[in-house]
């Protein structure tokens, strides 16, 4: 199931979500030092918060009632679509 993220205990669900799968998986790629930073700098509830208000669409994927992953979307001015995830 896809879930928009709109509000603060979805938000959290994806501060949550994003620190797990990246400490689990990017510190032998770039190090935990940069791991950190970049949580800090464009995952965490407040960084994902200005981005929602900012235009930034986030959902959560939910499988069987747990959080599996999670994806954002720009939409830009040209109507072009930059995929996060």
């Amino acid at each position: 199931m896809i879930e928009a993220v709109r509000d603060d205990d979805s938000i959290r669900r994806v501060e949550i979500l994003a620190a797990t799968i990246w400490r689990e998986h990017y510190p032998p790629i770039i190090g935990t030092p940069q791991v950190d930073y970049m949580l800090d700098k464009f995952q965490s509830f407040e960084a994902i918060r200005e981005q929602i208000q900012q235009g930034r669409k986030y959902s959560l994927i939910v499988k069987d009632g747990v959080d599996a992953g999670y994806c954002a979307i720009d939409v830009r001015d040209d109507g072009t679509r930059k995929e996060e995830s």
